[in-house]
């Protein structure tokens, strides 16, 4: 009988994305409030930030590789399940992290349980959980979905930057821990409930192996997006890590307020770039337009690397343009996967998206510096940022061209 009420009511889907949400804004509190406690944690340990640093590199590395098997587990078991346990490895290194007796204890269990709790709790789970709810505006609930982390930051920030001087790092940890048990955990029980199109599925006894293969090989579509995707995190990797120092190599005045309006556009950004493509009723021209725009971007950028013209304006015009395309092209390239592939196959193949973006991130993080060093300015990456970007905004548009759309060349799947 919930099944069919489910089907009645056409607002519970967006008052599951909006439960949705706040778990996604209580799980990143996880990673969004460790950059705050930082420093009192490096003194509770006697350790320098780059020993206590070395959890937060753990962590990457755990959800990167966790996150790309997490996508093939969506597609044999239960996906509530898995975020479940997820919510429950994060609350319990929050309750364990203040009861660390060395740096190196606190680095495995922020590091290892951590990262495999966020990788199962968000990222792929929850794109995977919101893209089975909406079949229409699809895009925009994606949109706002990706939006909570910094949603969360931007709420979260008076109280990270408080607490550990106000209650101590260890109280807000083992405050969080408790938080996510009592209040998140039965809203992932009681509020999030399975999509009415799959409630009555059985869960899957073998994957399908074979079709998987068959779309890596032979899918068009998926290079396409895969190639995006690399570009996102590529480009996102050198603007994440290298930005600041880059405005401060510049000399540009009023970082902090450049900083700021940069992180009120990626909302604003993201929130039209899901809007317009459900609008446009294309993710492929969405996701060009983005990457023209990130094209643009990038050309402010270079004219006064080039010493063609130097001035803030180009700076502030690149920050403002990178914003606009800086969240879209995740959340429009899980809704082409899940909306042009067989339901068996959609986890993994979002497995392997975020898999993708975060090694690309963490490449380009890297060769963003060591060009630097090479040549003491960010002249050559940016070119090699420049090439990607108009590359991939060409590469979009191919499947418009053909006269069977996605949905019809997609029908590799068996």
């Amino acid at each position: 009988m919930s099944r069919h009420i489910l089907c009645a009511s056409p607002k519970m889907k967006w008052l599951v994305l909006l439960f949705t949400f706040v778990f996604a804004i209580g799980m990143n509190s996880f990673r969004n409030s460790f950059q705050f406690f930082m420093l009192p944690m490096a003194e509770t340990f006697h350790a320098d930030r780059s020993l206590i640093s070395a959890s937060v590199s753990i962590f990457m590395i755990t959800t990167g590789v966790v996150q790309f098997f997490v996508g093939f587990f969506i597609d044999r078991f239960s996906v509530r399940k898995i975020m479940g346990i997820g919510a429950i490895c994060i609350s319990a290194s929050f309750l364990a992290l203040p009861h660390s007796p060395n740096v190196h204890i606190f680095s495995v269990i922020y590091g290892v349980l951590g990262g495999i709790g966020y990788s199962c709790a968000v990222g792929v789970t929850t794109q995977y959980f919101i893209s089975r709810w909406f079949d229409t505006h699809k895009g925009l609930a994606l949109a706002i979905l990706t939006n909570a982390n910094s949603a969360g930051l931007l709420l979260l920030s008076p109280i990270w930057a408080a607490a550990p001087y106000y209650a101590g790092w260890q109280t807000a940890y083992t405050i969080l821990g408790i938080f996510l048990a009592a209040v998140l955990l039965p809203l992932l029980a009681f509020g999030m409930k399975h999509p009415p199109n799959v409630q009555g599925q059985s869960v899957k006894k073998s994957y399908d192996w074979q079709g998987f293969w068959k779309v890596l090989k032979q899918s068009r579509l998926i290079h396409i997006l895969y190639f995006g995707v690399f570009t996102c995190g590529f480009t996102m990797g050198i603007i994440d890590a290298h930005l600041v120092p880059m405005l401060e190599d510049a000399h540009v005045s009023h970082i902090n307020g450049m900083m700021a309006a940069f992180g009120a556009f990626i909302i604003i950004g993201g929130l039209l770039a899901g809007w317009l493509s459900d609008l446009l009723g294309s993710r492929s021209v969405m996701l060009s337009i983005l990457f023209f725009i990130r094209l643009i971007s990038l050309i402010c950028l270079l004219v006064p690397a080039l010493g063609i013209h130097n001035s803030e304006l180009w700076y502030l015009c690149f920050t403002l343009l990178f914003g606009l395309s800086y969240t879209g092209v995740i959340p429009l390239t899980a809704a082409s996967i899940s909306e042009s592939f067989q339901t068996g196959l959609i986890g993994s193949l979002l497995g392997i998206n975020f898999f993708i973006h975060q090694i690309a991130g963490a490449l380009s993080v890297y060769v963003g510096g060591l060009f630097f060093d090479m040549n003491h300015n960010y002249l050559l990456v940016t070119v090699v940022c420049l090439v990607l970007v108009s590359l991939s905004a060409l590469l979009e548009l191919a499947p418009i061209k053909k006269n069977n759309h996605v949905h019809n060349e997609e029908s590799v799947e068996g």
